[in-house]
């Protein structure tokens, strides 16, 4: 019925998956930081 409201969708969908997607780097690096210093950032280590 309402077409705009999934292009919305959409659009909100993918701006989310990128956010996510630029968290998980910045995990990654902080990850990659925390290896040298134990505990220095948490449990943040998966996979």
């Amino acid at each position: 019925m309402h077409d705009w409201l999934d292009e919305e969708d959409d659009a909100l969908i993918t701006t989310a998956l990128e956010l996510m997607e630029e968290q998980r780097k910045e995990q990654n690096k902080t990850a990659a930081r925390g290896q040298r210093a134990p505990g220095a950032g948490g449990p943040q280590y998966s996979g």
